[in-house]
C-alpha cells in the first residue's frame, strides 16, 4: 500500500449509495505487466467538479466500501475546469505499490466524502500472451487446483474476516480518539482549577500573613496601653494620697470657710451683677462698632455708584465729637438695618449684594435676627422674581452657613424662619425643597470628600456641622400643627458619620465627635421610642476606632470622653442635683458644661479639644483678662472705659470659683 503522508478519505457507504457515471475511465487494458509502472486515464464529465481531496484508487473485484482500496493516488485538479473539463485526465501507479496476484482488479475515483463517482472494467496483473498457452492438465491436476482453490477461498473470507475486525477497530480507535480529546479537555480544566486553587491559596497565606503582622501590632499597641494605664494607677494612687492631704488642710480651713462664706456671698453677688453690666455693654459696643463699619462700607460703595468722593462733598457731616447724631462721617444713606428696608431697597444694585450685607450684618450682630428677620423675609419677594433668583438666594445662605464657623447655627434659624414664612412661587420648588436638594449635591460625594485632601475635607466638615444644625433647628409642621424634625436628616447624619468613620484620619474624627456632640442626645432619643439601635452601631464603630485607627493619641482620648459623655446620658444633669465644682474626674459631663471659646481668627474650641490648653493659654496671654484684646473681631474693653477700670486684675480664689459657678450656670439656662 502506498506510503503517504495521510489516507484518503473513505466512507462506509454501500455500492448501491454509488454513482459510476460521473467519471469515465479510457483505455483500460485488460492484462497489465506485472513489475511495471501503470498509467490510467480518466475524463470527468460536466456534471462532475473534482476538489482537491479526490483520489483513484485500485480495488479488488468485489469490494462493498470504499475503505476496501489496495492503492491509491491523489487526482491533479485542472488549472481551468471549465475549459479542460472533458480533457482526459491520467495519474500513474509505480509499480511498487501495485498488487501482485494474477486476481481481477478495477480502478475507482472516489471524492473527498468518500463517495464513488466512477470505476473501470476489471483487469488483472499478468503477460497478454499467457491466455493463448494451451495447457494441458490431468485429472489429478485438476483436483489439485480445485483444492488451492477451495484454500484461497478460504483465505479471502478470512481477509474478509480480518478487514471487518480492521474497520471495528478502526471504529474503536476512532472512539478512543475522541474520548482521548474529551480527557485532555478535562485535564485542561484540572489544570486551571489547579491553578485557580494555587492562587487563592497563596492569597490566603499573604491574608494570614497580613493578619500576623496586624495581630503583631495590636500587641505592641497593646502593650503601651498597659504601660499607660499603670502610669495612671500610678497617678491615681498619688492623686489619692494628695486628696487625703487636702482633706485634712480643708478640715482646718472650714472654720476660717465659714466666716468668710457670708462675705464671700455678697462678693459673688456683686461680681455677677458687674459681669453682666459688663457683657450688656460689650454687646453694645459691638453693636454700635459693627453697625458703624457696615454703614461706612455702604456709604463708601453708594458714593462710588454716584461717582463721588468724600473731599469733594459740599459739607461734611458733623462726627459724634462734634455734636452730631453718632453716625460715621461721609455718611450718606444712613445705617440699612435701622427703620425700614423698603426705603433701602432702591441701593442695592443686585440681590446678591442685598442678601449677603444682611447675612454679613447677622453675622457680626446675631442679636439684631429677632427684629430684623421679619422686615427681611417680606422685602424678599420683591427681589426674587425668578427661578434663578430664587436658586441664588438659597447658594448665598449656604456658602455664609458653610465658610463662616460661627455663623452654622444662625444661618439653621434663618433657614427655619425663610421656609415658614417666606412667600414665593417658583417652579422649582418652595426655599425648603431648593434648600434640601442644595444639601443633597453636597451629601452624595460624602464619601470622595472625606477622602480628598485637606482643603476639601474642611468643607466637608463645614456642611456635616451645619446639617447638624438643620437637623436641630428646621422644624416641620403637621397638619394638626405638631412640631417636628425632619426624618431626612436622621437618615442622612449616620451616613455621614458612617463616612468620617470610614476614613479615620484626625480631622475626620474631631468633625465626627462635634456632630455627635451636637445632635446625638436628640438622635438617640428617636431611635429608641423607634426601637432602632443605629446608635449602638455607631459607638461601636468609635470603639473599633479607638482600638485599630491610626490616629493621634489625643484623638483617641477625646472619643474616649465622648463614650463617657453618651455613658452620663449625653450629659443631661439633673435640676435638682447639687452643685459641686466641676472637674474631669468627678463630672463626666464636665466637657459638656464647658464654655465655647474662639481663638484671634474666630475658630471655635471648648475644652474637649486636644489642643485646648495651647489655645487658651494663647487666649489668655492676647486679653490678659479684658484690656484691648479683641475677641472675633471685637474690642473687648475700649481704652479708658470707666466700669472696667475699676475691676481689679486679680481675684480672690473663693470669688473665683463663685464667678466660674455663675458662668456655668448662665450658659446652662441658655443652652435650656
Amino acid at each position: 500500500m502506498e506510503d503517504t503522508l495521510e489516507d484518503p478519505p473513505t466512507s462506509a457507504v454501500l455500492l448501491d449509495h454509488c454513482h459510476f457515471s460521473q467519471v469515465i475511465f479510457n483505455n483500460v487494458e485488460k492484462f497489465y505487466v506485472p513489475g511495471g509502472d501503470v498509467t490510467c486515464y480518466y475524463t470527468l464529465t460536466d456534471h462532475f467538479i473534482p476538489r482537491r481531496k479526490d483520489w483513484i484508487g485500485i480495488f479488488r473485484v468485489g469490494w462493498k466500501t470504499t475503505r476496501e482500496y489496495y492503492t491509491f493516488m491523489w487526482v491533479a485538479l485542472p488549472t481551468d475546469v471549465k475549459s479542460e473539463l472533458t480533457k482526459q485526465q491520467e495519474v500513474q501507479f509505480k509499480a511498487y505499490y501495485l498488487p501482485k496476484d494474477d486476481e481481477y482488479y478495477q480502478f475507482c475515483y472516489v471524492d473527498q466524502d468518500g463517495v464513488v463517482r466512477g470505476a473501470s472494467i476489471p483487469f488483472q496483473f499478468c503477460p497478454e500472451n499467457e491466455e493463448d498457452i494451451l495447457v494441458v492438465t490431468t485429472q489429478e491436476e485438476l483436483e489439485t487446483l480445485k483444492s488451492i482453490n477451495k484454500k484461497l477461498e478460504q483465505k479471502v473470507k478470512e481477509q474478509d474476516s480480518r478487514e471487518a475486525e480492521l474497520l471495528q477497530l478502526k471504529e474503536q480507535n476512532q472512539k478512543i480518539s475522541s474520548e482521548n480529546k474529551k480527557m485532555k479537555v478535562r485535564v485542561d480544566q484540572l489544570q486551571a482549577q489547579l491553578s485557580t486553587q494555587e492562587k487563592e491559596m497563596e492569597k490566603l497565606v499573604q491574608g494570614n500573613q497580613d493578619k500576623t503582622e496586624q495581630l503583631e501590632h495590636l500587641k505592641k499597641e497593646y502593650g503601651k496601653l498597659f504601660l499607660s494605664l499603670t502610669e495612671q494607677w500610678e497617678c491615681q494612687k498619688t492623686l489619692k494620697q494628695t486628696v487625703e492631704e487636702l482633706k485634712q488642710k480643708e478640715a482646718t480651713a472650714t472654720k476660717k470657710q465659714q466666716e468668710l462664706t457670708d462675705q464671700n456671698f455678697d462678693l459673688s453677688k456683686r461680681l455677677s451683677e458687674n459681669k453682666i453690666i459688663c457683657d450688656v455693654l460689650q454687646k453694645e459696643k459691638q453693636n454700635l462698632e459693627g453697625e458703624n463699619d457696615i454703614l461706612k462700607r455702604e456709604n463708601s460703595r453708594m458714593m462710588s455708584y454716584m461717582g463721588l468722593d468724600f473731599d469733594s462733598l459740599p459739607y461734611q457731616v458733623p462726627t459724634s465729637e462734634q455734636g452730631g447724631a453718632g453716625q460715621s462721617p461721609g455718611l450718606v444713606y444712613g445705617n440699612p438695618y435701622s427703620e425700614s428696608y423698603e426705603d433701602d431697597c432702591a441701593d442695592y444694585p443686585t440681590l446678591a449684594e442685598y442678601v449677603q450685607d444682611f447675612l454679613n450684618h447677622l453675622t457680626e450682630q446675631p442679636g439684631s435676627f429677632e427684629t430684623e428677620i421679619e422686615q427681611f423675609s417680606e422685602t424678599l419677594p420683591e427681589w426674587v422674581t425668578t427661578d434663578d433668583a430664587f436658586q441664588e438666594l438659597v447658594e448665598l445662605i449656604y456658602q455664609q452657613a458653610t465658610s463662616i464657623p460661627n455663623f452654622s447655627y444662625m444661618g439653621a434659624c434663618l433657614c427655619n424662619y425663610l421656609s415658614h414664612h417666606l412667600t414665593i412661587s417658583s417652579q422649582s420648588g418652595s426655599f425648603r425643597q431648593l434648600l434640601l436638594q442644595r444639601c443633597r449635591t453636597e451629601y452624595e460625594v460624602k464619601d470622595q470628600a472625606a477622602k480628598g485632601n485637606e482643603e476639601t475635607r474642611k468643607r466637608f466638615h463645614a456642611f456635616v456641622l451645619f446639617l447638624g444644625e438643620l437637623y436641630l433647628n428646621l422644624e416641620t409642621r403637621g397638619t394638626n400643627g405638631q412640631v417636628t424634625r425632619g426624618d431626612i436628616f436622621q437618615v442622612a447624619l449616620p451616613e455621614l458619620l458612617n463616612a468620617l468613620l470610614s476614613n479615620p484620619v484626625d480631622d475626620n474624627l474631631i468633625c465626627a465627635v462635634k456632630l455627635l456632640k451636637l445632635t446625638g442626645s436628640v438622635l438617640e432619643d428617636v431611635w429608641k421610642e423607634r426601637g432602632k439601635t443605629d446608635m449602638e452601631e455607631i459607638f461601636q464603630r468609635i470603639e473599633n476606632v479607638v482600638l485599630d485607627a491610626n490616629c493621634s493619641r489625643d484623638i483617641k482620648q477625646m472619643l474616649l470622653k465622648l463614650l463617657e459623655l453618651r455613658l452620663s446620658n449625653w450629659g443631661r444633669v439633673h435640676v435638682t442635683s447639687t452643685y459641686r465644682k466641676a472637674t474631669p474626674e468627678n463630672d463626666p459631663n464636665y466637657f459638656m458644661n464647658e464654655p465655647t471659646f474662639y481663638t484671634y481668627d474666630g475658630v471655635p474650641f471648648t475644652a474637649s479639644d486636644s489642643d485646648y490648653q495651647e489655645k487658651y493659654q494663647e487666649l489668655l496671654e492676647r486679653e490678659d483678662f479684658f484690656p484691648d484684646y479683641e475677641e472675633n473681631g471685637t474690642d473687648l474693653s475700649g481704652a479708658g472705659d470707666p466700669y472696667l477700670d475699676d475691676i481689679d486684675d486679680e481675684m480672690d480664689p473663693e470669688i473665683e470659683e463663685a464667678y466660674e459657678k455663675f458662668c456655668l450656670e448662665s450658659e446652662h439656662k441658655q443652652k435650656q
